[in-house]
Protein backbone atom coordinates (compact mmCIF):
# COMPACT_ATOMS: atom_id res chain seq x y z
CA UNK A 1 0.00 0.00 0.00
CA UNK A 2 1.37 3.61 -0.70
CA UNK A 3 0.53 6.18 0.52
CA UNK A 4 -0.65 9.40 -0.81
CA UNK A 5 0.54 12.82 0.43
CA UNK A 6 -1.95 15.49 1.47
CA UNK A 7 -1.96 19.02 2.83
CA UNK A 8 -4.36 20.68 5.06
CA UNK A 9 -4.09 24.68 5.70
CA UNK A 10 -6.89 27.48 7.40
CA UNK A 11 -6.16 30.53 6.92
CA UNK A 12 -5.84 31.68 10.82
CA UNK A 13 -7.73 32.52 14.33
CA UNK A 14 -10.99 34.60 13.49
CA UNK A 15 -14.49 34.94 11.87
CA UNK A 16 -14.91 35.25 8.18
CA UNK A 17 -18.72 35.98 7.46
CA UNK A 18 -19.90 35.04 4.01
CA UNK A 19 -22.95 37.76 4.83
CA UNK A 20 -20.03 40.25 4.61
CA UNK A 21 -18.43 39.90 1.78
CA UNK A 22 -19.21 39.88 -1.83
CA UNK A 23 -18.42 37.15 -4.55
CA UNK A 24 -15.16 38.98 -5.72
CA UNK A 25 -13.81 38.18 -2.07
CA UNK A 26 -14.89 35.40 -1.89
CA UNK A 27 -13.38 34.33 -4.80
CA UNK A 28 -9.89 36.13 -3.73
CA UNK A 29 -9.89 34.44 -0.25
CA UNK A 30 -10.73 30.92 -2.14
CA UNK A 31 -7.60 31.19 -4.83
CA UNK A 32 -5.46 32.25 -2.56
CA UNK A 33 -6.05 29.40 -0.64
CA UNK A 34 -5.85 26.95 -3.59
CA UNK A 35 -2.68 28.22 -4.47
CA UNK A 36 -1.04 27.64 -0.83
CA UNK A 37 -2.21 24.35 -1.18
CA UNK A 38 -1.01 23.66 -4.67
CA UNK A 39 2.44 24.86 -3.70
CA UNK A 40 2.56 22.82 -0.64
CA UNK A 41 1.36 19.40 -3.19
CA UNK A 42 4.06 20.26 -5.61
CA UNK A 43 6.50 19.79 -2.93
CA UNK A 44 5.10 16.61 -1.50
CA UNK A 45 4.55 14.89 -5.29
CA UNK A 46 7.96 15.75 -5.85
CA UNK A 47 9.03 13.61 -3.07
CA UNK A 48 9.82 16.49 -0.57
CA UNK A 49 9.47 16.52 2.87
CA UNK A 50 6.17 17.01 4.58
CA UNK A 51 7.96 19.79 6.79
CA UNK A 52 9.25 21.64 3.55
CA UNK A 53 5.83 21.39 2.26
CA UNK A 54 3.93 23.14 5.48
CA UNK A 55 7.32 25.66 6.00
CA UNK A 56 6.17 26.57 2.46
CA UNK A 57 2.56 26.69 2.95
CA UNK A 58 3.12 28.86 6.62
CA UNK A 59 5.35 31.56 4.59
CA UNK A 60 2.59 31.68 2.22
CA UNK A 61 -0.56 32.40 4.16
CA UNK A 62 2.26 34.82 6.43
CA UNK A 63 3.03 36.66 3.22
CA UNK A 64 -1.20 36.91 2.45
CA UNK A 65 -2.63 40.32 3.48
CA UNK A 66 -6.31 38.42 3.07
CA UNK A 67 -5.41 36.26 6.06
CA UNK A 68 -3.88 36.90 9.28
CA UNK A 69 -1.36 33.92 9.84
CA UNK A 70 1.82 34.72 12.12
CA UNK A 71 -0.45 37.85 13.28
CA UNK A 72 -1.67 36.48 16.38
CA UNK A 73 0.77 38.07 18.79
CA UNK A 74 1.73 37.13 22.72
CA UNK A 75 3.64 39.67 25.06
CA UNK A 76 6.56 39.14 26.94
CA UNK A 77 6.36 40.99 30.35
CA UNK A 78 10.02 41.42 30.65
CA UNK A 79 11.15 42.37 27.45
CA UNK A 80 7.92 44.28 26.60
CA UNK A 81 7.72 43.32 22.76
CA UNK A 82 5.79 41.36 20.80
CA UNK A 83 6.60 38.11 19.22
CA UNK A 84 4.79 35.75 16.82
CA UNK A 85 5.47 31.94 18.03
CA UNK A 86 5.02 28.76 16.02
CA UNK A 87 6.23 25.23 16.04
CA UNK A 88 5.96 22.12 14.13
CA UNK A 89 5.46 18.40 15.62
CA UNK A 90 6.91 16.17 13.21
CA UNK A 91 6.16 12.13 13.79
CA UNK A 92 7.95 9.69 12.12
CA UNK A 93 7.41 7.10 13.97
CA UNK A 94 4.18 5.45 12.68
CA UNK A 95 3.36 3.94 9.33
CA UNK A 96 2.05 7.13 8.16
CA UNK A 97 3.91 10.58 8.87
CA UNK A 98 2.64 13.73 9.74
CA UNK A 99 3.57 17.40 10.44
CA UNK A 100 1.17 19.57 12.78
Amino acid sequence: MSAIPVIAIHGGAGTILRSAMNADTEARYHAALADVLRAGERILASGGRALDAVTEAVRLLEDCPLFNAATARCSRRRARTNSTRRSWTVRRSMPARSVA
